[in-house]
């Protein structure tokens, strides 16, 4: 789970909030091919402003975010490696 610091940081740039547009390579039986994915703020159902919460709050929040992120990617690479 744990990524070397480059790896994050690029995951950081690449997973910014808001939709992204996704896509298997290769496509999958039953799945379909293309969909927006969501990526979350890091503070998605907190009620307080951001101006009430910590500098270090809301980048330690954000960067497990990106390591969780890049763990499922991760992950995804091996299941895809697996089915061909």
């Amino acid at each position: 789970i744990f990524q070397p610091l480059h790896t994050l940081r690029s995951a950081e740039k690449e997973l910014l909030p808001g939709y992204h547009q996704f896509e298997w390579q290769p496509a999958l039986k039953n799945v379909s091919s293309s969909w927006d994915v969501g990526i979350l703020d890091g503070l998605s159902g907190w009620t307080s402003s951001v101006d009430d919460v910590p500098a270090e709050t809301i980048a330690r929040r954000f960067r497990y975010d990106v390591a969780l992120v890049s763990a499922l990617k991760d992950l995804e690479e091996d299941i895809m490696e697996g089915l061909r």
